[in-house]
């Protein structure tokens, strides 16, 4: 099996490949054209809207592209020693560096003097993090990473004795007071384990804080996250399906002078081989003050987040966030019908389409 990576580029795998000796193998390799993430519409006064986002991907490292013993500048990720201690060594094999104080390093198996049996989740090479004698571990891997899926497979060496982690959170910096755990010190069993998490709104970074103490080594191995990319050359914006800028730089943008009503603004990144996917989010402008006769009616108002709906047709029914994310859908039949939805405190817009039209009234959650 041949694994080619390469930043910006999209990961080939081939089996079965034969190359017979002194020959070449030609893979051609194709851009990353990575759709927006994390698109919002602000309405700013009363007729216009801030659209900001993010340009972030699912990525899985499976840790064998780098340097087999690399223990500084691996990839993106920052690497903190913050107990500055020596880490064991072993009798029966060795590697580059071993016993030196350290955080993490990318451990290759095949490649220690002699070649042990310690084997990867995936391929040949994993992340390590190395126990020592004098006292408990504090290592951090800390992950430039958006909010979303964010998993990784870890096991211990020795299963009796079990290696001991923290995994964390960061909606502002890199500092270890920056970070939120997600939950209590994590076991990690002898056998390979996935571990996954959901990074929440805003988060910036994740982070495997390492806490073992005297024990032996934590692997690590197919690490996933939201990875943010810089490769793009410009956005373009529409609203309504029509063009309204392009070569925009910055990751934000102000539509102004937009009529009441719903609109749809999309937004693609621009590369050098092309576009990406279109990322849309919907508009809704609405005037608190209009009397308009509605389709329904909705009580109480403001409410905890359930409340009735009187409905003179079949609808489909919708609760949008103020940034214009769809929260929830669903089909109600004409009459009364109770709502009930677990909605953080804020402003939401209801949503009414029937066969005669769609109607909107902003509901209050407290």
């Amino acid at each position: 099996t041949v694994r080619v990576e390469l930043e910006n580029y999209e990961i080939v795998e081939l089996t079965e490949v034969a190359v017979t000796e002194s020959g070449t193998l030609s893979i051609p390799l194709s851009l990353l054209k990575v759709s927006l993430s994390n698109l919002t519409a602000t309405i700013e006064g009363t007729s216009s809207v801030r659209l900001d986002w993010t340009l972030h991907q699912a990525f899985e490292d499976q840790f064998e592209r780098y340097d087999d013993f690399q223990r500084e500048d691996i990839g993106d990720y920052i690497l903190k020693d913050l107990d500055g201690l020596e880490t064991h060594t072993y009798i029966n094999f060795t590697w580059p560096n071993a016993g030196v104080p350290m955080s993490f390093m990318i451990f290759n198996p095949f490649s220690t003097t002699p070649a042990v049996s310690m084997e990867a989740y995936s391929g040949r090479r994993f992340l390590t993090g190395l126990a020592g004698p004098n006292g408990p571990n504090n290592d951090w891997l800390i992950i430039p990473a958006g909010s979303g899926e964010f998993s990784f497979m870890a096991a211990s060496l020795v299963d009796s004795d079990r290696e001991k982690m923290k995994v964390l959170y960061s909606t502002t910096g890199t500092d270890v007071s920056d970070f939120t755990p997600f939950g209590g010190v994590v076991s990690v069993p002898g056998e390979w384990t996935e571990y996954s998490y959901e990074a929440p709104e805003n988060t910036k970074y994740v982070a495997i804080n390492y806490v073992s103490n005297d024990t032996y080594i934590l692997k690590i191995d197919n690490l996933t996250y939201q990875k943010g990319y810089t490769h793009e050359l410009s956005y373009n914006i529409y609203l309504d399906g029509e063009l309204v800028a392009e070569n925009i730089t910055d990751k934000t943008f102000t539509l102004s002078d937009l009529s009441n009503g719903s609109h749809i603004a999309e937004v693609e990144a621009v590369y050098e081989t092309g576009v990406s996917e279109k990322t849309e989010v919907e508009i809704l402008m609405l005037n608190v003050n209009d009397n308009e006769k509605m389709d329904f009616v909705l009580y109480p108002n403001p409410n905890t987040g359930s409340f009735y709906l009187e409905l003179e047709n079949k609808a489909t029914v919708s609760i949008i966030d103020i940034n214009g994310r769809l929260v929830q859908t669903s089909e109600r039949e004409a009459g009364t019908a109770f709502m009930e939805y677990n909605l953080a405190s804020g402003t939401y817009i209801v949503k009414v389409k029937t066969q005669n039209g769609t109607s909107y009234k902003k509901l209050i959650v407290l």
